[in-house]
C-alpha cells in the first residue's frame, strides 16, 4: 500500500470508524451500531443469543486486581475480532482515539478510556483477565493474539453504552505480533432473556385461536447452539399438551432471527433451532412426526424494528405457526 495514500485514508476516517470491503470471516458481519477503521478485516465473529459479562468502568492495580468498578450486562453478546494489516501507517493511540470518537458521533457515552505500553500502568493491572477468561480467550477471542497476556504491548480500552447497547473494546499490538487488532465485545441486555416465562396450554391456545401462531416464551438454546437448554424442560411440556389437545391439527414450528450476521448463517440457525424443538416434542412426548413441520426464515419476518436493541431481543424467536 503506498504510504502517502494510507495516511489519506487514515486522516479522512480518524473521526469515525468506516464501512470497508475487507476478506473478512465466513458468516461475519460489523456491528450495525459500530463500524471499522479502514481496511481492517474480521477474524474472529460470535453472537449468541443470551451471555453474562463483565465491562470495566474504570481500572484496577496489581495489588488489587479483582477492585475496579465494572457493569454486569446480561443478554445477546457479539463478538468480533479485527486485523489491521500492517502496511497501515497507524498506533494503537490512533485507533483508541478514532474508536472513541465513532462511538461518540453513534451516540454512545464512553465511560472508560485509556492507553498504555505495558501492564499495571494507564489501563490497570492485566484488567483484560478480569473480563475475559482464559478459556474464552482461547475460544471466542482466539482470533486476538496474545489477549491474555499484554505485559509487551501497545494497547488501549474503550467502554461504553448507548440505551440498552454496552460495549467493551480493546486494541493491541504486541511483539509477537505483526499488525494491530482490535475487538468488540457488545452486549444488548434483555433481561427477560434470562427467565423462563410461563406458558401455558390455554395461552397458545388463546394466542394461535387469535392469530393463527404464537411465540414459544421459555424455549431457550444453550449459546450460540440450536441445543435446547434443561430450562426449556416446562415450556416444552405446555406446548405437547396443548398440540396433542388439538385433535389432528397440524402445526409448523418457525425459528427467527435478528437481521445480524450473514443471511445463511442465520437460515441455519433458525431452521436448526426450529428443528430441535421439533425433535424434542416428536421424540420425547409422543407428538406424531406427521403432525409437525419445522422451518427457519432467518431474519425475513421480523415483529420489530431491527435498528434497536429492543427490536432486535423481540425479533429473535421460535413460534407454534397452525396449519391444517
Amino acid at each position: 500500500m503506498n504510504f502517502r495514500k494510507g495516511v489519506a485514508v487514515c486522516a479522512v476516517c480518524a473521526a469515525t470508524l468506516c464501512a470497508a470491503q475487507a476478506e473478512d470471516l465466513a458468516n461475519s458481519s460489523d456491528h450495525p451500531d459500530v463500524g471499522r477503521f479502514p481496511q481492517s478485516e474480521i477474524r474472529g465473529f460470535e453472537t449468541t443469543s443470551y451471555s453474562e459479562g463483565v465491562i470495566p468502568t474504570s481500572i484496577n492495580s496489581y495489588d488489587a486486581p479483582a477492585a475496579f468498578e465494572a457493569w454486569h450486562p446480561k443478554g445477546q453478546r457479539t463478538t468480533i475480532v479485527y486485523d489491521i494489516p500492517a502496511s497501515m501507517p497507524v498506533t494503537t493511540l490512533e485507533i483508541v482515539r478514532s474508536v472513541k470518537s465513532s462511538l461518540q458521533k453513534a451516540g454512545f457515552s464512553v465511560e472508560l478510556v485509556c492507553h498504555a505500553s505495558a501492564q499495571n500502568a494507564e489501563c490497570g493491572a492485566f484488567l483484560q483477565r478480569q473480563v475475559v477468561s482464559e478459556a474464552e480467550a482461547k475460544g471466542r477471542f482466539a482470533a486476538f493474539k496474545d489477549l491474555y497476556n499484554l505485559n509487551k504491548a501497545d494497547f488501549g480500552m474503550i467502554s461504553a453504552q448507548k440505551g440498552d447497547l454496552r460495549l467493551w473494546s480493546i486494541v493491541a499490538k504486541s511483539t509477537y505480533s505483526p499488525n494491530i487488532q482490535y475487538a468488540f465485545d457488545i452486549y444488548e441486555e434483555d433481561e427477560a432473556a434470562s427467565l423462563v416465562l410461563e406458558i401455558t396450554p390455554e395461552q397458545l391456545r388463546s394466542d394461535i385461536g387469535a392469530s393463527g401462531s404464537a411465540r414459544l416464551q421459555g424455549v431457550t438454546f444453550e449459546t450460540n447452539s440450536a441445543k435446547l437448554t434443561k430450562e426449556s424442560a416446562q415450556a416444552l411440556a405446555a406446548i405437547s399438551a396443548y398440540i396433542q389437545s388439538s385433535d389432528d391439527t397440524r402445526f409448523v414450528v418457525v425459528g427467527h432471527t435478528d437481521n445480524q450476521g450473514a443471511y445463511d448463517h442465520n437460515k441455519r440457525l433458525s431452521e436448526a433451532r426450529a428443528q430441535s424443538v421439533r425433535t424434542y416434542l416428536v421424540e420425547s412426548t409422543g407428538i406424531s412426526a406427521d403432525r409437525l413441520r419445522a422451518v427457519g426464515v432467518a431474519y425475513a419476518a421480523p415483529i420489530a424494528n431491527n435498528d434497536t436493541a429492543e427490536g432486535r431481543a423481540l425479533n429473535r424467536r421460535v413460534e407454534l405457526v397452525k396449519g391444517d
